[in-house]
Protein backbone atom coordinates (compact mmCIF):
# COMPACT_ATOMS: atom_id res chain seq x y z
CA UNK A 1 0.00 0.00 0.00
CA UNK A 2 2.75 1.91 0.68
CA UNK A 3 4.35 1.88 -2.35
CA UNK A 4 1.58 2.42 -4.36
CA UNK A 5 0.85 5.45 -2.70
CA UNK A 6 4.26 6.61 -3.30
CA UNK A 7 3.85 6.13 -6.93
CA UNK A 8 3.94 9.83 -9.03
CA UNK A 9 0.42 11.55 -9.32
CA UNK A 10 -1.87 12.54 -11.85
CA UNK A 11 -2.55 16.53 -10.85
CA UNK A 12 0.64 18.07 -9.69
CA UNK A 13 4.34 17.98 -11.00
CA UNK A 14 5.78 16.52 -8.06
CA UNK A 15 2.83 15.22 -6.22
CA UNK A 16 2.72 11.52 -5.20
CA UNK A 17 -0.38 8.91 -5.72
CA UNK A 18 -1.15 9.45 -2.17
CA UNK A 19 -0.69 13.20 -1.92
CA UNK A 20 -3.51 13.72 -5.23
CA UNK A 21 -5.78 11.28 -3.38
CA UNK A 22 -5.40 13.10 -0.03
CA UNK A 23 -6.24 16.41 -2.05
CA UNK A 24 -9.47 15.27 -3.29
CA UNK A 25 -10.95 13.72 -0.59
CA UNK A 26 -9.99 17.01 1.32
CA UNK A 27 -12.20 18.45 -1.62
CA UNK A 28 -14.57 16.11 -1.77
CA UNK A 29 -15.26 16.16 2.29
CA UNK A 30 -15.61 20.03 1.98
CA UNK A 31 -18.22 19.56 -0.86
CA UNK A 32 -20.10 17.26 1.36
CA UNK A 33 -20.53 19.14 4.20
CA UNK A 34 -21.74 21.80 1.84
CA UNK A 35 -24.01 20.13 0.36
CA UNK A 36 -24.99 19.19 3.20
CA UNK A 37 -25.45 22.67 4.78
CA UNK A 38 -27.24 23.59 1.42
CA UNK A 39 -29.73 20.54 2.58
CA UNK A 40 -30.71 22.06 6.08
CA UNK A 41 -31.18 25.28 4.62
CA UNK A 42 -33.68 24.20 2.80
CA UNK A 43 -35.40 22.63 5.24
CA UNK A 44 -34.91 18.63 3.77
CA UNK A 45 -33.42 17.37 7.15
CA UNK A 46 -33.10 13.91 6.39
CA UNK A 47 -30.81 14.50 3.66
CA UNK A 48 -28.68 17.10 5.53
CA UNK A 49 -28.42 13.94 7.87
CA UNK A 50 -27.56 11.38 5.42
CA UNK A 51 -25.18 13.59 3.62
CA UNK A 52 -23.68 15.20 6.84
CA UNK A 53 -22.78 12.09 8.67
CA UNK A 54 -21.86 9.73 5.39
CA UNK A 55 -19.01 12.98 5.17
CA UNK A 56 -17.92 12.79 8.59
CA UNK A 57 -17.64 8.62 8.73
CA UNK A 58 -15.27 9.13 5.46
CA UNK A 59 -13.47 11.98 6.40
CA UNK A 60 -12.87 10.37 10.31
CA UNK A 61 -11.59 6.83 8.04
CA UNK A 62 -9.64 9.11 5.75
CA UNK A 63 -7.90 11.45 9.01
CA UNK A 64 -6.74 7.89 10.76
CA UNK A 65 -6.06 5.67 8.27
CA UNK A 66 -3.55 8.19 5.81
CA UNK A 67 -3.43 11.56 7.47
CA UNK A 68 -2.16 11.26 10.56
CA UNK A 69 -0.71 7.62 9.54
CA UNK A 70 1.17 8.98 6.45
CA UNK A 71 2.84 11.49 8.85
CA UNK A 72 2.26 14.90 7.44
CA UNK A 73 2.22 16.59 10.71
CA UNK A 74 6.04 16.03 11.37
CA UNK A 75 6.52 18.40 8.56
CA UNK A 76 5.63 21.36 10.88
CA UNK A 77 6.43 19.49 13.90
CA UNK A 78 9.83 17.61 13.36
CA UNK A 79 11.74 19.69 10.69
CA UNK A 80 11.80 20.45 7.17
CA UNK A 81 11.19 17.59 6.20
CA UNK A 82 9.61 16.99 2.50
CA UNK A 83 9.11 20.37 2.09
CA UNK A 84 11.39 21.81 -1.12
CA UNK A 85 11.29 25.82 -0.67
CA UNK A 86 13.74 27.79 1.02
CA UNK A 87 13.92 27.99 4.90
CA UNK A 88 12.67 31.69 5.70
CA UNK A 89 9.33 30.45 3.46
CA UNK A 90 9.60 27.26 5.32
CA UNK A 91 9.67 29.53 8.90
CA UNK A 92 7.50 31.70 8.11
CA UNK A 93 4.90 30.52 5.52
CA UNK A 94 4.55 26.69 5.16
CA UNK A 95 4.64 25.71 9.14
CA UNK A 96 2.69 28.42 10.53
CA UNK A 97 -0.30 27.43 7.43
CA UNK A 98 0.18 23.25 8.13
CA UNK A 99 0.44 23.81 11.57
CA UNK A 100 -3.02 26.36 11.31
CA UNK A 101 -4.33 23.90 8.86
CA UNK A 102 -3.79 20.46 11.52
CA UNK A 103 -5.45 22.87 14.45
CA UNK A 104 -8.50 23.69 12.34
CA UNK A 105 -9.21 20.15 11.08
CA UNK A 106 -8.74 19.23 14.62
CA UNK A 107 -10.95 21.26 16.03
CA UNK A 108 -13.51 21.01 12.93
CA UNK A 109 -13.60 17.13 13.48
CA UNK A 110 -15.22 17.15 17.29
CA UNK A 111 -17.40 20.27 16.44
CA UNK A 112 -18.69 17.83 13.64
CA UNK A 113 -18.69 14.62 16.22
CA UNK A 114 -20.86 17.37 18.85
CA UNK A 115 -22.95 18.25 16.19
CA UNK A 116 -23.89 14.69 15.27
CA UNK A 117 -25.08 14.25 18.79
CA UNK A 118 -26.63 17.58 19.02
CA UNK A 119 -28.95 16.64 15.94
CA UNK A 120 -29.76 13.68 17.34
CA UNK A 121 -31.25 15.36 20.77
CA UNK A 122 -32.73 18.18 19.15
CA UNK A 123 -34.49 16.53 15.98
CA UNK A 124 -37.80 14.11 15.56
CA UNK A 125 -38.80 12.32 12.69
CA UNK A 126 -42.82 14.10 11.62
CA UNK A 127 -44.18 12.45 8.51
CA UNK A 128 -41.33 10.72 7.28
CA UNK A 129 -39.32 14.14 7.68
CA UNK A 130 -36.56 15.07 10.33
CA UNK A 131 -37.11 18.39 12.17
CA UNK A 132 -35.40 20.39 14.70
CA UNK A 133 -37.14 21.00 17.43
CA UNK A 134 -36.58 23.73 20.31
CA UNK A 135 -36.10 23.01 23.49
CA UNK A 136 -33.21 21.87 25.48
CA UNK A 137 -31.70 18.58 24.63
CA UNK A 138 -32.19 15.90 27.53
CA UNK A 139 -28.61 15.32 28.40
CA UNK A 140 -27.20 15.92 31.88
CA UNK A 141 -23.89 17.63 31.62
CA UNK A 142 -22.15 14.64 33.71
CA UNK A 143 -22.99 11.76 31.02
CA UNK A 144 -21.83 14.32 27.96
CA UNK A 145 -18.55 14.95 29.50
CA UNK A 146 -18.21 11.45 30.39
CA UNK A 147 -18.65 10.06 26.78
CA UNK A 148 -16.66 13.35 25.35
CA UNK A 149 -14.13 12.69 27.60
CA UNK A 150 -13.85 9.08 26.45
CA UNK A 151 -14.13 9.44 22.72
CA UNK A 152 -11.20 12.43 23.17
CA UNK A 153 -8.77 9.34 24.67
CA UNK A 154 -9.95 6.74 22.78
CA UNK A 155 -9.35 8.98 19.33
CA UNK A 156 -6.06 9.66 20.44
CA UNK A 157 -4.83 5.91 21.59
CA UNK A 158 -6.46 5.08 17.81
CA UNK A 159 -4.17 7.82 16.39
CA UNK A 160 -1.21 6.67 18.74
CA UNK A 161 -1.26 2.60 17.97
CA UNK A 162 -1.73 3.49 13.86
CA UNK A 163 1.38 5.94 13.86
CA UNK A 164 3.23 3.28 15.83
CA UNK A 165 2.34 0.57 13.24
CA UNK A 166 4.29 2.61 10.22
CA UNK A 167 6.85 4.87 12.07
CA UNK A 168 7.66 5.59 16.06
CA UNK A 169 6.41 8.69 17.27
CA UNK A 170 8.28 11.29 18.70
CA UNK A 171 7.63 12.97 21.90
CA UNK A 172 6.95 15.98 20.48
CA UNK A 173 3.97 14.44 18.62
CA UNK A 174 2.71 12.38 21.31
CA UNK A 175 2.05 15.41 23.23
CA UNK A 176 0.67 17.48 20.24
CA UNK A 177 -1.92 14.74 19.45
CA UNK A 178 -2.54 14.15 23.52
CA UNK A 179 -3.37 17.85 23.39
CA UNK A 180 -5.63 18.08 20.34
CA UNK A 181 -7.87 15.51 21.54
CA UNK A 182 -7.84 15.69 25.04
CA UNK A 183 -7.86 19.30 24.92
CA UNK A 184 -10.53 19.18 21.99
CA UNK A 185 -12.42 17.06 24.15
CA UNK A 186 -12.15 19.51 27.31
CA UNK A 187 -13.08 22.36 24.82
CA UNK A 188 -16.45 20.63 23.93
CA UNK A 189 -17.39 20.15 27.43
CA UNK A 190 -16.95 23.93 27.97
CA UNK A 191 -18.95 24.69 24.88
CA UNK A 192 -21.40 22.51 26.39
CA UNK A 193 -21.68 23.64 29.72
CA UNK A 194 -21.74 27.34 28.45
CA UNK A 195 -24.51 26.82 25.59
CA UNK A 196 -26.47 25.31 28.53
CA UNK A 197 -26.65 28.25 30.64
CA UNK A 198 -26.88 30.88 28.18
CA UNK A 199 -28.12 29.38 25.00
CA UNK A 200 -30.22 26.47 25.90
CA UNK A 201 -32.32 26.15 22.95
CA UNK A 202 -30.90 22.96 21.20
CA UNK A 203 -32.09 23.69 17.86
CA UNK A 204 -30.75 27.41 17.50
CA UNK A 205 -27.47 25.95 19.55
CA UNK A 206 -27.09 23.53 16.70
CA UNK A 207 -27.38 25.79 13.55
CA UNK A 208 -25.27 28.31 15.27
CA UNK A 209 -22.67 25.81 15.73
CA UNK A 210 -23.19 24.39 12.06
CA UNK A 211 -22.33 27.53 10.79
CA UNK A 212 -19.36 27.87 12.62
CA UNK A 213 -17.98 24.09 11.75
CA UNK A 214 -18.64 25.45 8.02
CA UNK A 215 -16.73 28.05 8.21
CA UNK A 216 -13.41 26.12 9.81
CA UNK A 217 -13.94 23.27 7.50
CA UNK A 218 -13.51 25.91 4.20
CA UNK A 219 -10.23 27.55 6.42
CA UNK A 220 -9.20 23.64 6.01
CA UNK A 221 -10.12 23.23 2.42
CA UNK A 222 -7.80 26.51 1.94
CA UNK A 223 -5.13 25.71 4.00
CA UNK A 224 -4.47 21.86 2.25
CA UNK A 225 -4.87 23.68 -0.82
CA UNK A 226 -2.06 25.86 -0.24
CA UNK A 227 0.56 23.62 1.42
CA UNK A 228 -0.41 21.28 -1.32
CA UNK A 229 0.77 23.79 -3.69
CA UNK A 230 3.56 24.62 -1.85
CA UNK A 231 4.63 20.76 -1.02
CA UNK A 232 3.99 19.60 -5.03
CA UNK A 233 3.46 22.58 -7.53
CA UNK A 234 5.81 25.02 -6.77
CA UNK A 235 8.88 23.73 -5.55
CA UNK A 236 10.03 19.63 -6.31
CA UNK A 237 9.70 18.03 -2.36
CA UNK A 238 13.03 16.66 -0.46
CA UNK A 239 12.56 12.75 -0.55
CA UNK A 240 12.07 11.60 3.17
CA UNK A 241 14.00 8.90 4.19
Amino acid sequence: MKALFGRPGFLSPYGSLGADLSFLLAVSFTGLFMLGWYKAKKGEGESHHLITLTGMVAMLAYFIVYYLARGLGSVALEGKEGFGGGESIYTWIFSPILTVHIWVVSGGIFLALYMILLGYRVSLKQGGKRVLVPGSPALAMKPFSLWTLSISILLFLVLFLIRTRYKSPSFTLFIVWFSLCVGGGLILILMEWFFKRFWPDGEKRHRFIGKMTMFLYLIALITSTTTYLMLYVFWPPIPVH
